[in-house]
């Protein structure tokens, strides 16, 4: 059985194809087509010497591909020869941008409760220069899918008192620090950097 990805046209995130095909990790083939981008050419001795495979198993890896939708045959004729060989399809570009990452159960990325409390931490410091506005889920997570490949969130920041200099205090706060902060521009994103932590 061949992988399937599922257009984004039609509402979905492409699905994670994790099957075999020919007998090779799909994520094998996904690494070959990378080699291919639009355009350029796939031959048999390409596939034959890209993945250390004998031509006629080499043959049978391109008909699987070719019967899969991942490339198609495109013959070229010139004066004294005819060169055959393959381009990679949409489908076959569709599967080189395919992250295979193990998709994780709902209960193991659900960690509001954790992320919940750093904010009240974050927001309860009047040190800081900023603090947490607002965060949104998105992708995957926000959907009710049982399995999530990763967890999208989106942090907006808003800085705790607008009517302060917010310069002053970003090199004031690394002043205080104690830490050696070459450039003006460390110095202005040392608070940043310690209210993600």
């Amino acid at each position: 059985m061949v992988g399937k990805l599922q257009s984004r046209s039609e509402g979905c995130q492409p699905e994670i194809p994790t099957n075999i095909l020919a007998e090779l990790p799909l994520i094998n083939i996904r690494d070959f087509l990378r080699r291919y981008p639009k355009g350029r050419r796939i031959t048999v001795a390409a596939i034959e010497n890209d993945l250390g495979v004998p031509s006629a198993r080499a043959e049978l890896i391109a008909k699987a591909m070719v019967d899969a939708g991942y490339i198609e045959p495109s013959v070229e004729t010139g004066e004294h020869r005819s060169n055959a060989h393959y381009v990679v399809t949409k489908l076959g570009s569709r599967l080189c941008v395919a992250r295979f990452v193990k998709r994780i159960t709902r209960a193991k990325a659900d960690f509001l409760e954790q992320m919940l409390e750093r904010i009240s931490e974050i927001n309860g410091r009047d040190d800081l220069v900023f603090r947490v506005k607002r965060v949104r889920a998105f992708g995957s997570y926000a959907s009710d899918v049982p399995e999530v490949g990763d967890v999208d969130l989106a942090v907006e920041l808003e800085q705790r008192y607008p009517d302060r200099d917010i310069i002053a205090e970003l090199l004031a706060r690394a002043s205080a620090s104690g830490k050696r902060l070459g450039s003006y521009m460390d110095r202005l994103s040392y608070a940043n950097g310690r209210s993600k932590g």
